[in-house]
């Protein structure tokens, strides 16, 4: 038994010591460049407005001011985000942490998108909600295989509040149930270096979250505020606030059984679960002086608009203010999660495809400023003046500058000069929250976004200094060049010729990024293009990614040299997201026809050049004269393609 050293109240709510600070500015003064107090970190999750959810936490709008730009910003998820955290006993003048959060498309429309963002995190959150979902558990795979460090958001406090569970009990054993399910996944892969995969309460690598109200804890969340009333080790109070631990409020001692006593209870429903339920409480029976009394405890100021909520909206504002989300998560990815100098020690033997004692893999390995430049580049981006497309990269040793010749290092040519590229970087940007910001430079475990002076620089590849003829590329997953690297021809023919039309050659490139589902739908189409079918609906039975189909499917066409032309109508929200998808399979002459500047001039290149057009629904219907899909019997534009063709209006008879 442990006796309590001297009486604490029924209630516990922690009170604000300025232990975290927060949210600041990516830019605040000089950059971070302390590479110990950087975290690269992707999401693990299986559905878009979870992650949605999860990053607006990480961001709020008291924080880094960014918000209103933010709306409407496109589909990239990733963002950076300073943070103020003492970690343990170390005075240091400048706690200021700097977090970059990578997306991982949660049902991606291929696969390598997924694992090559893994490429550039060194560690992980895994939002959990219902069970490890076959996608997660396939990232899962490839994360402990490249070696990445993950921590649990277990987000099922929202049962608590739909289900209105009053039994503590049930409570801890729904969530202890539920965690097992996930360590069993996590035990099914194995990596000595890493030690242990399995999560922890104990060990602070799980967070308790509901992403729909906007809070959460860790079990560090309460054994700081109980650690000085019991006179004790935080990671003691750990493990008493989980597991058969039993605290009796009459005798104030700890035992590892429950004695019987009505007074007597798990130390997790004690101190975790009735502080939670006694909030609540006072929010839904309007309970306000009650309620105020004890957020004032914690340092909680309400805001006299925020006085006014009731319900549910109090308790998500009181919650939020006492148990922000975001509090649990950066504190996990802060204390469980490597910095880029200690995890590329570890994970270049995974990273590097070359000699791992040559000098470009003892310059990852320590994380070299002034060792070799190696930058990885994993995705294609559009500018956020969606006026030039860029690529998503880390740098893993060196320093790159703007202005510099960078030499490129694919799959194909790994060595010996053969078929390398050289280009030059026009500009380099970091994230400030989910903005961009121009930067001059950018150093080892930096995330960056960099464009060429010329055309967009390719993704899934490695950029080294001109004169590294030698340098090995780093390594996008296994599971991506694997499948790539014994192909040596360019393009890849799946679809039979039938005797009607010629075979319809995809570039291997193309269509080994595709799942097999996306396959049969390319097959499905080019049999509907052989039987000159006057069109085709795409449905649920596509399944997802359709437009990647779709995209794939033009680029064997543009391959073979079957048609010139396409125009796509889709509604005004979605319109650019067409964009990447074509750069991503390799149709380049790509125009916007959406303003009066230059719809005119954009047109007049696609009928001469060939390539795709791209407009809304609003703009076709006002300018369809302009664009006219036939001029009597001479169709203009080889394919028609109308995402959410739901939109177009019967009335329409040009279309």
């Amino acid at each position: 038994m442990v006796k309590l050293i001297k009486e604490i109240p029924n209630t516990i709510i922690e009170k604000d010591h300025n232990h975290y600070g927060k949210n600041k500015s990516a830019l605040d003064g000089e950059r971070v460049r302390d590479i110990e107090r950087v975290r690269n970190v992707v999401i693990i999750c299986p559905r878009k407005h979870d992650k949605t959810k999860l990053l607006d936490s990480l961001l709020p709008s008291r924080g880094t001011g960014a918000r209103a730009e933010e709306e409407g910003a496109g589909e990239s998820w990733d963002l950076s985000f300073c943070y103020d955290m003492q970690v343990g006993n170390v005075q240091k003048d400048d706690h200021t942490f700097f977090i970059n959060i990578i997306d991982s498309p949660g049902h991606a429309d291929a696969p390598s998108k997924a694992t090559s963002a893994l490429t550039l995190a060194d560690g992980a959150i895994l939002l959990v909600d219902e069970g490890v979902s076959l996608h997660q558990g396939g990232l899962i795979k490839h994360a402990v295989s490249e070696r990445i460090r993950t921590v649990l958001s277990l987000n099922i406090l929202d049962s608590w509040l739909y289900r209105s569970i009053d039994d503590g009990e049930e409570v801890y054993q729904g969530l202890f149930q539920a965690i097992k399910n996930i360590n069993e996944v996590m035990e099914s892969y194995d990596d000595k270096l890493l030690g242990d995969l399995t999560f922890s309460p104990e060990k602070g690598t799980v967070a308790f979250t509901s992403m729909s109200y906007g809070w959460g804890f860790t079990l560090t969340s309460f054994s700081k505020m109980l650690a000085p009333l019991f006179q004790l080790d935080e990671a003691f109070i750990r493990k008493k606030i989980w597991g058969d631990n039993f605290f009796d409020m009459k005798t104030m001692t700890w035992t590892s059984k429950n004695t019987g006593s009505p007074s007597c209870l798990r130390g997790f429903i004690h101190f975790c679960y009735k502080p939670i339920m006694e909030i609540i409480g006072y929010c839904m029976n309007n309970k306000r002086k009650e309620l105020w009394r004890k957020l004032e405890q914690a340092c909680v100021i309400f805001k006299e608009d925020d006085r006014k909520a009731t319900g549910k909206e109090l308790f998500k504002l009181a919650m939020q203010s006492w148990l922000p989300v975001s509090k649990a998560l950066i504190g996990m990815v802060i204390t469980h999660l490597p910095s880029p100098e200690k995890a590329q020690e570890y994970r270049a033997e995974s990273l590097y495809k070359g000699p791992l004692n040559d000098r470009f893999a003892c310059a990852v390995k320590k994380c070299d400023s002034s060792g070799p430049l190696l930058v990885y580049t994993s995705k294609m981006i559009q500018s956020q003046d969606k006026r030039r497309f860029g690529v998503v990269a880390r740098v893993f040793s060196g320093i790159i500058r703007t202005g510099m010749e960078v030499q490129i290092i694919g799959p194909k040519n790994l060595v010996q000069n053969r078929g390398l590229q050289r280009q030059k970087i026009e500009d380099i940007l970091v994230w400030e929250g989910r903005k961009q910001c121009q930067v001059q430079d950018a150093r080892p475990g930096d995330i960056i976004v960099l464009f060429s002076h010329d055309e967009s620089l390719p993704y899934n590849v490695t950029l080294t200094n001109i004169e590294n003829t030698y340098a090995y590329p780093i390594r996008a997953m296994n599971l991506v060049l694997e499948n790539a690297e014994p192909i040596e021809d360019t393009t890849f023919n799946p679809l039979l010729d039938d005797g009607k039309m010629g075979p319809l050659t995809v570039p291997y490139s193309v269509y080994n990024d595709l799942f097999l589902y996306q396959r049969e739908g390319i097959h499905w189409l080019w049999n509907m293009h052989q039987n000159h079918l006057p069109g085709a609906i795409l449905a649920d039975d596509m399944g997802l990614g359709k437009t990647r189909q779709v995209c794939s499917f033009l680029r064997g066409l543009f391959h073979t040299n079957l048609i010139k032309n396409a125009i796509v109508v889709a509604p005004a929200s979605v319109v650019d997201q067409w964009v990447p998808e074509f750069f991503n399979v390799g149709i380049k002459n790509v125009k916007m026809f959406t303003t009066a500047k230059t719809h005119g001039q954009n047109l007049n290149i696609i009928r001469k050049q060939g390539g795709v057009l791209l407009t809304t629904y609003g703009v076709f219907q006002r300018n369809w004269k302009e664009i006219e899909i036939s001029d009597g019997d001479e169709e203009l534009w080889d394919y028609v393609i109308m995402d959410e063709g739901h939109r177009a209006k019967p009335g329409w008879k040009n279309f």
